[in-house]
């Protein structure tokens, strides 16, 4: 048995292990209908349950044998028998008694769950901290020193990952869409302010609409919109840092001298450096923060690249 345990930044993959979890169970004995949630189950000793156990806000008890996955989101859950499958825990309190048996994986989200001694887990045990211990994270967190925390493994590890990951998009953004690239890069020499401030009060903007179609959102009027636009927002974003990669590559290249033609090694030049300066500490931050502005401001300026109008004048009748 192995124990995994996960800081708190990585609750955002908190969905995914819990569908996992459960799918994990699913694979193993195929799809069957999904059973109606329930806030209070209990399977007494020398009982059977051949279904998901799933409970949200409530209690969910098992003393006697669950074939399939049992999972608690909020309340308490408490083995004392046998899970054949997972058993999930969202900000449950799980509990596992002395003779509880896990065949499958343990997946606690939240609250530290507690296990007896003679409980036996034959899968994984993915835990990831968060409530009581995120106090204890934050503080360790803003305790380190930032020269330090910019080189620990863990943190190059994750912006090296993150920058190749940019390093793709960026290489299929600029094959796709090559001549707009170059125009929206070839524009912030000579508009470098107006494009910062473009950037600036569309990030603002950005703030407001979001605040704002969320709140629609509750009448259902604003889901729609708020998925076309986050879309948006990300389009913008990609471009916008893909014209800034060329721009700076295209500069290294002049400034070393190396006569190159091609658009992905520039993307690459540029990204490279940005990569470098992204380990500064605090100034590597304001950097990108700036020059991520700066590239938006361009995308909206140029209408990506394209230095069309957003809004073509209607033409007047003779």
């Amino acid at each position: 048995m192995k124990a995994f345990h996960f800081p708190a930044p990585t609750l955002p993959a908190a969905a995914l292990l819990v569908l996992a979890a459960a799918g994990m169970a699913r694979a193993r004995v195929g799809p069957e209908p999904l059973q109606p949630l329930q806030r209070e189950i209990h399977i007494a000793s020398g009982e059977e349950a051949k279904e998901d156990l799933v409970a949200i806000g409530g209690h969910i008890s098992v003393d006697g044998t669950a074939r399939k996955t049992v999972a608690a989101i909020g309340g308490s859950l408490e083995l004392n028998g046998t899970a054949d499958g997972d058993v999930v825990g969202v900000g449950a309190d799980v509990k596992l008694g002395p003779h509880a048996i896990v065949r499958g994986d343990l997946v606690c989200i939240g609250p530290r769950p507690q296990r007896a001694e003679g409980s036996r887990v034959l899968g994984e045990f993915v835990y990831i901290k968060t409530s009581e211990e995120l106090g204890d994270w934050v503080i360790k967190a803003v305790s380190f020193d930032p020269l330090k925390q910019s080189w620990t493994p863990l943190v190059v590890g994750i912006r090296i990952i993150m920058l190749f990951t940019w390093f793709l998009i960026a290489a299929a953004v600029v094959l796709a869409f090559p001549v707009q690239i170059r125009h929206t890069a070839s524009e912030i020499p000579a508009h470098f302010g107006r494009f910062a401030l473009v950037g600036f009060l569309w990030f603002m903007a950005l703030i407001v609409m979001v605040v704002l179609l969320a709140l629609l959102c509750l009448v259902l009027v604003g889901i729609p919109l708020l998925l076309l636009l986050s879309v948006f927002a990300v389009l913008i974003k990609v471009f916008g840092n893909v014209s800034i990669y060329y721009f700076c590559g295209t500069r290294i290249l002049n400034a070393l001298r190396w006569d190159a033609n091609s658009d992905v090694l520039a993307v690459l030049a540029g990204l490279s450096l940005l990569g470098l300066v992204q380990f500064l500490p605090v100034i590597g931050w304001l950097i990108w923060t700036i020059l991520g502005i700066i590239g938006m401001g361009a995308t909206l300026a140029t209408k990506f690249g394209t230095g069309q109008p957003w809004f073509a004048p209607k033409p007047v009748a003779g």
